[in-house]
């Protein structure tokens, strides 16, 4: 992957068939990444898009990100509704005349999104969360929607797991199902991605299961609750594999 215009042209100079994803969400990244919607506008965000690999526009959710920048940490509603008219803004302006937006954010007046990305009608949409507002946002415009675990209080929590846990993640997919389907969307339209918090290869099951009884101690949960997990991969290749296997047949997740 790369960060920077100049990093991703030279990539494209090599490749014959290059890629490019538009992820939009909230990554653990640098404070670089995640604070990016604080400083670019949309607009010129699409510019980027054409040749970074790396998404150009993030909500925004860690608390820290806003105290160094110094500015205010809206409500979770406001930088939601501000994320939902970025997405639509980079849709826009990908297409294949000029855009125009009137919106509580951002205003565009017929305005071409000059270079047109190479990929249409537009390089991937990638929006993640976790919660539903987030997530039906996603399920109305991205192509691909990361099912997260929530991090409301601005800060990352220890016990993120028990937000991965297989009975949230059929909450967090049904309510991407039902905002897809209200939109008109069909769920064949949509790639549901998850990451993993925890991924350990193991020799043997017997490893694999005290691997997990270690972690389920420090986390102080049941240890069912963690191999059940979504959130979390411990065991031999051959277990690894069954259970991704699994667990796409579950949720439907591809990655």
């Amino acid at each position: 992957m790369t960060s920077s215009n100049l990093d991703a042209s030279a990539v494209g100079r090599k490749s014959e068939r290059q890629r490019s994803n538009c992820t939009i969400g909230n990554p653990r990244g640098s404070g670089e990444l995640r604070a990016r919607i604080l400083r670019y506008h949309p607009a010129f965000s699409a510019k980027q898009a054409q040749v970074s690999t790396r998404g150009p526009t993030w909500a925004g959710w860690m608390l820290s990100d806003y105290d160094a920048a110094n500015l205010p940490y809206d409500s979770a509603a406001v930088r939601v509704d501000r994320l939902e008219e970025s997405a639509k803004v980079l849709k826009g302006l990908f297409g294949p005349t000029s855009f125009s937006m009137h919106g509580k954010h951002y205003q565009i007046s017929e305005l071409d999104g000059l270079p047109k990305p190479v990929q249409r009608p537009h390089p991937p949409m990638l929006l993640g969360g976790g919660r539903q507002q987030v997530l039906s946002v996603a399920a109305r415009l991205a192509d691909i929607v990361g099912i997260n675990p929530s991090q409301r209080p601005g800060v990352i929590v220890p016990h993120e797991a028990l937000d991965q846990t297989a009975e949230r993640i059929d909450a967090k997919v049904g309510w991407v199902r039902a905002a897809a389907a209200a939109a008109g969307r069909s769920m064949d339209e949509i790639e549901l991605q998850m990451r993993l918090l925890s991924f350990r290869v193991c020799r043997s099951a017997a490893e694999a299961r005290s691997s997990l009884a270690a972690m389920a101690r420090r986390l102080r949960v049941d240890p069912a609750l963690l191999e059940e997990s979504p959130a979390l991969l411990h065991g031999t290749v051959e277990q690894c594999v069954e259970t991704l296997q699994a667990r796409r047949e579950r949720f439907g997740s591809a990655t």
